[in-house]
């Protein structure tokens, strides 16, 4: 369900959301969800109900989990790191799998690194595989990752 942004709102929303205010950092969230006033961008709402779900706002909470559910990239890979490190949710590396292996899967470059991570140390209930995380640490790597470039002269691969 989309909602409709007053001029008001989105005015206060851009003058508070850099003072920290949840409700601001909503209202940007439905912005760029919206595409009311500025570009419509799907990662960009993300960003903005996450910052505003991590201070509590319910409504905010509810549509960044729907982003996650979605598929957003970067949404999937910032649960992957809250299950990984137990920030906003309880603890537990066995489910950061399933959301890094998803963002990267959508092609984000930095999730790429990460599932290649994963895959090389068998780590957080993924089976060690180091053909499959060359391959996704490739890809990071041809992207510009300067941490996948890294790991990959560290095993000995050329790129």
């Amino acid at each position: 369900m989309l909602h409709r942004v007053t001029r008001r709102q989105r005015s206060g929303g851009k003058r508070q959301h850099t003072r920290g205010k949840k409700e601001a950092h909503y209202r940007v969230g439905l912005q760029y969800e919206c595409g009311d006033g500025v570009a419509k961008d799907s990662a960009q709402a993300a960003r903005w109900y996450q910052k505003a779900a991590e201070q509590d706002h319910p409504r905010a909470q509810f549509k960044f989990g729907t982003y996650v559910d979605m598929g957003v990239a970067e949404a999937q890979l910032v649960l992957g790191f809250k299950y990984y490190g137990g920030r906003d949710i309880k603890q537990n590396p066995f489910e950061t799998a399933r959301p890094w292996k998803l963002s990267a899967e959508q092609g984000f470059e930095v999730a790429h690194f990460f599932w290649g991570q994963l895959l090389e140390s068998g780590r957080c209930g993924v089976s060690k595989n180091k053909k499959e995380a060359i391959k996704w640490l490739k890809k990071a790597a041809e992207q510009g990752n300067t941490d996948a470039q890294s790991k990959l002269r560290s095993l000995g691969v050329k790129f």
